[in-house]
């Protein structure tokens, strides 16, 4: 995983607090989903970890 990555990957929390509105916050690298931090409305609906979608 690269440091930018890691770098997003301990800041998320924050980044959703800092938000006016309920967010949640996805940390994607190209092949799966890394973290996924719901909103308090915002339901989950990835996984960390659970791969990507290929694009059509």
């Amino acid at each position: 995983m690269s440091e930018m990555l890691k770098a997003f990957k301990l800041v998320a929390p924050y980044i959703k607090d800092l938000m006016v509105d309920d967010v949640a916050v996805t940390i994607t690298d190209t092949e799966k989903y890394i973290k996924f931090i719901r909103g308090e409305k915002i339901p989950q609906m990835v996984k960390a970890e659970k791969f990507l979608r290929a694009l059509l």
